[in-house]
């Protein structure tokens, strides 16, 4: 009996050890490089300085636009506005009404 249950539990270690190493090789598949970190910060760093510079310039505001690669496409979707907007950071979908927050940029 007792050969039995350090069997059955050596084949679960065994099973566990195994799922464990895959795990851990998805994970390690899954996580950002060094320099794939320092990329982000440096597009981040140039948005930052963008940002700051876009608030007094409409060429700078365009600019910062077609770095990020903004497309927004609006539609009527049960009889509310809504805009789907798409850049190189995510995607999103807005109400229009929401987008009147930003109207100091437009």
């Amino acid at each position: 009996m007792l050969t039995d249950r350090k069997t059955r539990f050596e084949t679960t270690i065994n099973n566990l050890e195994e799922e464990r190493s895959k795990l851990t090789r998805h994970l390690e598949a899954k996580m950002l490089t060094e320099e794939q970190i320092r990329t982000v910060k440096d597009f981040a760093e140039k948005v930052k300085e963008g940002l700051a510079v876009a608030e007094d310039s409409f060429e700078s505001r365009r600019q910062l636009i077609e770095m990020l690669d903004v497309q927004v496409t609006l539609s009527v979707e049960d009889d509310n506005k809504v805009a789907y907007v798409e850049c190189r950071l995510g995607n999103q979908s807005l109400s229009v009404m929401s987008l009147a927050s930003y109207e100091k940029f437009w």
